[in-house]
């Protein structure tokens, strides 16, 4: 059995990015669509990104710890320690945000597990650490660790899959060790250059093979919807490098 399916991960509300990356999916064809979180955030067009990501058919979404933050400011429990300084932002999001995606959001899980013939698959948003857990749903996830080989085989070591896939960190990551794959397509939304990042994966029984590709988009459309944005000017230079 050959399986093909895209990854996605750190939308962060584009979705000038995200149309560009799911146009070039369509016409690539695939069986499937890992979304590996953080839906919103950064950006400034959450609600047109979560219309269009939950009204997909034939994905798996999980959840990141920004679309978390949103879920625990519905609740009244936004009090979770590693994303202080965002917690303006988040309110932001949260005021402008159509609450019927709300629901959604809740129920993302924050990992799956999914088995292909020999190929055992991880999909989360980073690695998740139990004891953080306990405290936190908002911000369970390890340190984020820069992407090497030794750092990754050390971050996720209790995990026993062929295939880990993640975001969080979004710069592009792909690391082979002699048990394990390493994947993260880099963040689809936020990049320094106007491309939408995103892999294409083909597992053939034990094979599995990792193209990584980008959509370019048009970015001025982007930075205009910023205009609504609090703290923009920053949100634009870190996250787009634009000064």
């Amino acid at each position: 059995m050959t399986v093909k399916f895209a990854v996605i991960t750190d939308i962060h509300a584009n979705n000038f990015a995200l149309d560009a990356a799911l146009t070039e999916i369509e016409s690539i064809g695939v069986d499937h669509i890992y979304c590996l979180g953080d839906l919103v955030g950064i950006g400034p067009n959450h609600n047109e990104v979560l219309e269009r990501i939950f009204s997909l058919d034939d994905i798996t979404i999980i959840s990141g710890n920004h679309d978390q933050a949103i879920v625990a400011l519905a609740a009244g429990e936004y009090h979770h320690k590693g994303h202080e300084h965002a917690k303006r932002h988040h309110g932001w999001v949260y005021k402008t945000l159509d609450k019927g995606h709300i629901k959604s959001l809740r129920e993302l899980p924050l990992f799956i597990e999914k088995r292909y013939t020999d190929i055992n698959i991880l999909a989360t948003h980073y690695n998740i650490e139990e004891e953080k857990l306990k405290k936190s749903y908002y911000n369970p996830y390890s340190d984020i660790v820069e992407p090497a080989l030794e750092n990754l085989e050390k971050l996720f070591q209790k995990c026993n899959h062929d295939l880990i896939m993640f975001g969080h960190h979004h710069p592009k990551h792909f690391f082979i060790s002699e048990q394990k794959i390493y994947l993260n397509p880099g963040s689809l939304g936020c990049n320094p250059a106007p491309y939408a990042r995103y892999a294409i994966v083909e597992i053939n029984k034990c094979d599995i093979n990792v193209e990584y590709l980008q959509a370019e988009y048009n970015r001025i459309d982007l930075i205009k919807s910023y205009d609504k944005v609090p703290e923009k000017e920053f949100l634009l230079k870190a996250f787009h490098g634009i000064n």
